[in-house]
């Protein structure tokens, strides 16, 4: 009876039930809440890997596509058409002349309607002060003549050669690129120069007859990339040999590491970036994308604070029913204790019997074992379940974001590429509309060959269609006003097959789109149109012509991503261009991205499908119904058997009152309900009577209990002193120093030097292997510790080795671990002397850095072969024991050093072994500058 009313750790209360509804809830939050993290975070990971991939395809491809159309448009300013104009003399014409050829001049660049996202300004730059130089600002309606600036001030400054060395490739020139070397021949137009190319993009033709050079936008490779309102993916675009020449990152130290660095991992302050370099195609460019090391996703992030806070949700709720239903359950038996506890302050010694129905305000006819179960049942499986639900709503939510975000980025992107690919297009119309090769071609349909620069010239009609990009296209016809072909670079010899309404070409200078072309196959296509300027006013006859293009089908070859579709469609949903399209029946299976292509009249649609994440999502949605199953099943079996081992106390104790009363009393009072606290009562009112006769009883016991605490206090006070007295038996060490030093003096006493001085090294390191204090001693006493022992070591067997000490004198107090050269010391002159009878030395050398101290002993005896080496590093590893049992029981042994120094230096242990046959052995120890 007393064993069972001893306190028990699974005796059932508030607050034990409780905690424990609480604990099985916070394990099945934190593994739905890992789990769910888990696959959220991989989801993430796979997206941005993606991204990464898509976007490095899509702006390598844009910047390779814009950086052709620079080169292609330089082409066309090397040919004789455009840089006449600088080699032709024009300061040796008159006037007049010179006022013809600028305004021509000016009014092809005009009609070449260069990007001013690309180009800042245009020079084309004479050889000599007989020739003309040009400068167009893009933008700017007006031609700029700068008589002063040429190719021979370009020499007397030394220009010429940092602009030949950079000949087609896209240079960044610094204040010190082009140095003013000759202040005197320095003018006002070369100053313009230097100021407009200082510090900015440029690339030149490298002087073939005159110097044509593009001064580029700084944005020119912002323009590759998709127009966002966030902050762009950092990137530093270099050349073939390192140089950075533009990057969207602030930082210069972070650009000049990123530029040098082929691929891998970046520090810069507190920040780790991964870097990944790509060679552009076709040109000396490498292209190097920054990303964050730190891969997680802001919006995992957020969704990850958002289960913590589901997470913290379910506790309370968890808390909040197991507190109030066991503080209801227990309900009864606290009214029933507190009837026990007023009947025990009661000064009547008898013993009253408790009402039969005090547990009618709480308990219901169920079991305590059952009530307990149900109880963490629902405290933990309710929440548990609530908030697993609300985990895959939220899991689905950012999944579906995350897709949104990963489409519309490389959508964007997509979308970038389309304006570049049609924008590409435009400029080749543009370059064609005013190239020498049409304009021939209209002077030879006009008979008009007595004109200035096209006199005496044979006219090439094919070279139209070997014009540079006209490839891209499918055809081009050259129409009059009235929608008649006088020229096509197919089926030249049916032109009829090629007309259309004149209603097709509109009064602008512009190239225009018309998105419901039909094409000579009869079908939808787009096309290209530009009316032609008249550059040659001589040809001015209030004739227009048009030139029509059609792109080829693999216009938009380049936007194909691994699984996605994209396809283009005109004004009427007729399709125009695709690379891969999904059917209509799939279409509830994909994510869509649909923009229109600026000033065309057509539609991109960018299609990618929902399968790749689909199938992630299933996998994460089967395994999460079988974590929460799994969670469920093992929340009930914990519940169950929690349940069991908090209602044992109870029926033990109920058990134990039932034998007791049975074997005792005739008859059970019968009372109360069915439930553990009404048999408790019924059995309770049973005892009563026979704990009225055990009270005396009881009484007697407690005082003989007494007694015998006495007699065993007694016996401890004897036992604690005869332990004393052991202590004070204890033999002072300080008798055994006494007793060397008695030796000593009399050795002296009788002439025995020899004797003395070999007892002094013996007390001093019988002293310091005794002696109490720290483990880490300074270096000094420890080299004291190893000349006693080399002194006693040669007084015993001759004077065969010699002692070296290399030691600064500031290193003398650093503090060295105690017992850490002697054994080394020891071991050597135990193996590495054997034979020796003479000549044996060992060195002892230390040195420091910022923050180790050093330190080498070096013996010149027989040394070790790479066995023995391999067999002695093989005991310091713990792998073989062979070594101490070849040190005898003398010295503490090289794997003992070892050992302390792992044991106190565990990150650093700094020791080291060398060694090779009949050349001695090294061991070097690296401790922490302390």
């Amino acid at each position: 009876m007393r064993k069972l009313l001893r306190p028990n750790m699974f005796e059932p209360t508030v607050k034990r039930i409780t905690v424990l509804a609480l604990l099985l809830s916070l394990i099945a939050q934190l593994i739905l809440v890992w789990t769910g993290f888990s696959y959220l975070n991989k989801n993430s990971q796979v997206i941005q890997a993606n991204e990464k991939q898509g976007f490095q395809s899509f702006y390598g491809q844009n910047l390779t596509t814009i950086i052709t159309e620079i080169n292609n448009t330089m082409d066309l300013f090397e040919k004789n058409d455009l840089r006449k104009y600088s080699a032709s003399f024009l300061p040796l014409r008159d006037m007049d002349t010179i006022r013809k050829a600028t305004e021509e001049l000016n009014e092809k660049l005009n009609a070449l309607n260069l990007s001013p996202s690309f180009y800042k300004t245009v020079y084309l730059i004479g050889a000599d002060r007989n020739q003309y130089s040009f400068m167009k600002e893009i933008g700017e309606p007006d031609l700029h003549v700068l008589p002063d600036l040429n190719k021979e001030g370009f020499d007397s400054q030394g220009w010429t050669n940092a602009l030949f060395e950079n000949k087609r490739k896209i240079v960044r020139f610094g204040q010190d690129e082009l140095p003013v070397n000759n202040q005197a021949l320095m003018n006002d137009d070369m100053k313009d120069f230097i100021s407009q190319t200082s510090g900015n993009l440029v690339i030149n033709n490298g002087n073939i007859g005159i110097f044509v050079i593009f001064v580029l936008q700084d944005g020119l490779f912002n323009a590759a990339e998709e127009a966002r309102g966030d902050a762009h993916t950092p990137v530093v675009v270099s050349d073939d040999v390192g140089q950075p020449i533009w990057s969207s990152i602030a930082d210069p130290d972070l650009v000049f590491q990123t530029a040098t660095v082929s691929s891998g991992r970046i520090s810069q302050g507190n920040e780790t970036y991964v870097a990944v370099r790509n060679k552009l195609d076709l040109f000396p460019y490498q292209v190097t994308y920054l990303y964050a090391a730190n891969n997680l996703n802001p919006s995992v992030l957020r969704v990850a604070v958002i289960f913590i806070a589901i997470a913290a949700i379910a506790q309370v709720l968890s808390f909040g029913f197991s507190f109030v239903r066991s503080k209801k359950m227990f309900l009864p038996f606290r009214k029933f204790s507190m009837a026990v506890r007023r009947q025990s302050l009661s000064d009547d010694m008898n013993l009253n019997s408790v009402a039969a129905d005090l547990t009618k305000s709480g308990a219901r006819e169920m079991s305590l074992k059952n009530k307990i179960l149900i109880t963490l049942i629902i405290s933990v499986l309710v929440p548990t379940l609530a908030s697993g639900l609300l985990y895959s709503f939220m899991l689905t939510q950012s999944i579906n974001n995350t897709a949104d975000q990963f489409l519309g980025r490389i959508g964007g992107l997509t979308k970038t590429s389309a304006h570049i690919n049609v924008q590409r297009l435009e400029n080749t119309i543009n370059r064609l509309t005013i190239s020498q090769e049409l304009q021939e071609f209209l002077t030879k349909q006009h008979s008009w060959l007595n004109i200035p620069y096209y006199k005496d010239r044979e006219i090439d009609y094919d070279s139209i269609a070997a014009f540079p990009g006209v490839n891209n296209f499918s055809y081009i016809v050259l129409y009059d006003n009235k929608g008649l072909a006088i020229y096509s670079s197919i089926f030249s010899n049916n032109l009829n097959l090629f007309t259309v309404n004149k209603s097709l070409f509109k009064d602008t200078d512009s190239s225009y789109w018309v998105s419901d072309y039909v094409d000579i196959t009869s079908q939808f296509n787009a096309a290209i149109v530009k009316r032609i300027p008249h550059l040659n006013k001589a040809l001015d006859t209030g004739q227009s012509y048009y030139l029509l293009a059609v792109p080829k089908d693999d216009l938009f070859k380049n936007m194909d991503f691994g699984s996605s579709g994209f396809f283009v469609t005109n004004g009427q949903n007729k399709e125009l261009f695709h690379i891969h399209r999904y059917s209509s029946n799939y279409q509830s299976k994909l994510f869509s991205y649909s923009y229109p292509i600026a000033d065309t009249g057509m539609t991109a649609n960018f299609q990618y499908p929902k399968e790749e994440f689909e199938a992630q999502y299933r996998e994460y949605f089967y395994r999460f119904l079988f974590v929460l199953l799994g969670v469920s099943l093992f929340s009930f079996l914990l519940a169950s058997m929690l349940s069991t081992l908090l209602s044992r106390p109870i029926e033990r104790l109920m058990g134990s009152i039932n034998h007791t009363s049975q074997v005792h009393f005739d008859h059970l009072v019968q009372g109360g309900s069915k439930s553990e606290v009404g048999q408790l009562i019924e059995n309770y009112n049973e005892m009563v009577q026979k704990m009225n006769n055990l009270i005396h009883e009881n009484i007697r016991i407690l005082e003989e209990n007494a007694q015998s605490k006495l007699k065993e206090k007694e016996m401890n006070t004897l036992k604690v002193k005869a332990e004393l007295d052991m202590l004070q038996s204890q033999i002072n060490p300080h008798f055994l120093y006494n007793t060397l030093e008695s030796i000593n003096m009399k050795s002296i006493r009788y002439g025995m030097h020899d004797v003395s001085i070999m007892i002094r090294h013996l007390s001093d390191m019988f002293r310091y292997s005794v002696g109490k204090g720290s483990v880490m001693v300074p270096l000094q006493k420890e080299i004291d510790h190893v000349k006693n022992f080399i002194a006693i070591h040669n007084m015993r067997l001759g004077h065969i080795v010699d002692l070296m000490i290399e030691v600064p004198e500031p290193l003398m107090n650093a503090s060295v671990l105690r017992f850490s050269l002697q054994p080394i010391v020891e071991n050597s002159m135990k193996h590495a002397f054997v034979g020796y009878k003479e000549g044996a030395c060992i060195l002892i050398r230390a040195r420091s850095d910022e923050q180790f101290l050093h330190i080498e002993i070096r013996d010149n005896g027989i040394g070790m072969d790479e066995e023995r080496l391999a067999e002695v590093e093989a005991v310091l590893n713990g792998t073989d024991d062979g070594l101490n049992a070849q040190e005898g029981s003398g010295g503490i042994g090289l794997k003992n050093v070892y050992s302390r120094l792992k044991l106190h230096f565990p990150d650093n242990p700094g020791f080291r072994i060398e060694s090779e046959l009949m050349g001695g052995t090294t061991i070097r120890l690296s401790l922490p500058l302390l």
